[in-house]
């Protein structure tokens, strides 16, 4: 995997929180992992945004009866 290097700066009581929390050599990891399970949480919730109301029951017939009923349905029709 190619790298690019950034630069970030922070306030320094964050410096110094992180100082005393990640050991030695692992801030990067730390810092990398963490903009990757934000960047995860951003996408989801853009996703989720995205999909608002297309399970609308004007859209889906199927629900009328209601989602307990078609779940159930559903499972009904499966060979365990």
């Amino acid at each position: 995997m190619e790298y690019k290097q950034l630069n970030l700066s922070v306030p320094e009581n964050f410096y110094r929180e992180i100082k005393r929390w990640i050991p030695r050599g692992k801030i990067t990891d730390f810092m990398l992992e963490s903009a990757r399970v934000s960047l995860q949480q951003l996408r989801f919730k853009k996703a989720s945004e995205d999909a608002f109301g297309s399970w609308a029951k004007h859209r889906h017939d199927e629900l009328a009866a209601g989602t307990a009923d078609y779940i159930r349905k559903l499972r009904r029709g499966r060979k365990y």
